[in-house]
């Protein structure tokens, strides 16, 4: 574990994910067909383990219980295979996915836009 001159907002734990149980989560690794490949990274910073908490004692957040959604896994497994039948045969939709999976982009334009109206001064 990080115990000095750590990077703001970084893993703190060594987190390594394990590779050799399909049950587990896995970094997903993607490409652009054209050999450029690519992985998914968190874009925002977790509370950890050492955070000061302010409305539950660390006792009371570790022992949190949240109760069963009781979802249907086949019902959605169908759903998500019906959206991406649909996603597929419509461009926009397809434009709107390649869109918001640029998150940095993304959130620039949001900036944007949020500076626009406010009219913020960078100065």
């Amino acid at each position: 574990a990080c115990t000095a001159n750590c990077r703001p907002y970084g893993d703190i734990t060594n987190y390594s994910p394990v590779t050799d149980d399909d049950t587990r989560w896995q970094p997903m690794i993607e490409d652009n067909g054209l050999g450029f490949f690519y992985h998914y990274d968190h874009v925002v910073p977790h509370i950890g383990q050492t955070a000061a908490l302010k409305l539950l004692t660390r006792t009371e957040l570790n022992t949190r219980v949240s109760p069963d959604p009781e979802y249907d896994y086949d019902a959605e497994s169908q759903l998500v295979i019906q959206r991406l039948n649909e996603t597929a045969k419509d461009d926009e939709r397809k434009m709107l996915v390649e869109f918001f999976d640029a998150k940095k982009q993304v959130t620039a334009r949001i900036i944007g836009k949020i500076e626009s109206i406010l009219n913020w001064d960078w100065q």
